[in-house]
């Protein structure tokens, strides 16, 4: 029974992803921060902490820094860090690719850093000038290029050269862009 406990009041809240938003995830003995789950005795009016869930953390993937700022601040937490920056095929330009817990547990007033996108990463499309159309299919497809139909015979493919591509050699893209090939013959 609760109270035969000396309950700090208020309550700590840590985030959970399997434990219900306001369920009781563990009691803690404020001497020593030590869980007392499992423990089959203790001492009355043992001072005492519970920690509850405030349920998961918040979500902010693709959210404007603004938004997760707000959604950052609305669920407890203190907006650390925003610089760090990655890659992103999905999150657009400077939108939000993930919150970074700066300590584990996460409990509502914790410091959480912010990471931003910085868009997909580009590569150089490969000059295949002079390549045969399966040469230079083969080049562009394991540079992480898709490759539009050039519109040749299979059995011109080993033949017809590359006169040109689009995008143009050089020009920096995102994996997956298609690449048309201009051709001629031998």
């Amino acid at each position: 029974m609760l109270a035969d406990f000396d309950v700090a009041d208020p309550v700590t809240m840590q985030f959970s992803d399997t434990a219900p938003g306001n369920s009781v995830i563990d009691v803690i003995q404020d001497s020593d921060q030590t869980s007392l789950v499992g423990v089959s005795q203790l001492a009355e009016q043992t001072p005492i902490t519970l920690i509850v869930s405030a349920g998961p953390l918040p979500t902010v993937a693709g959210q404007t820094l603004d938004a997760a700022k707000a959604t950052v601040e609305q669920a407890g937490l203190v907006l650390g860090a925003t610089d760090a920056r990655e890659f992103s095929d999905t999150v657009p330009v400077d939108s939000v690719v993930r919150l970074e817990p700066t300590t584990t547990p996460v409990r509502t007033g914790d410091t959480v850093n912010l990471v931003l996108s910085k868009g997909p990463e580009l590569f150089a499309i490969p000059d295949v000038t002079g390549q045969t159309i399966n040469e230079a299919t083969a080049t562009l497809e394991a540079a992480g290029f898709a490759v539009a139909d050039p519109g040749v015979l299979d059995a011109f493919r080993d033949v017809y050269r590359v006169k040109a591509t689009n995008p143009a050699p050089g020009e920096m893209k995102a994996k997956g862009t298609t690449v048309q090939i201009t051709s001629f013959g031998p």
